[in-house]
């Protein structure tokens, strides 16, 4: 099976336990199916805050990023 360009630049998974959603194969998702499960790549969002915008994926430069909604305070404290 092919995989397009989009796919194999947005589709990729990382392969642990600890990140990988539940009942996920781990196979590349299609670009047009991402959903932004744990150990995938963050989808484009911009962000406004008191010091500007800025865009989701500069979030994550360099290391590890969680990112939690308002009510996301248990995954903040972990």
């Amino acid at each position: 099976m092919a995989v397009d360009p989009l796919s194999m630049s947005l589709g990729y998974h990382q392969f642990s336990a600890a990140v990988r959603a539940p009942g996920t194969s781990g196979a590349i998702t299609p670009a047009s199916e991402l959903w932004g499960a744990p150990g995938t790549r963050v989808a484009h969002a911009v962000l406004r805050g008191r010091d500007g915008e800025i865009s989701t994926l500069d979030l994550c430069a360099g290391g590890f990023c969680l990112l939690a909604a308002a009510d996301g305070e248990k995954w903040v404290r972990a």
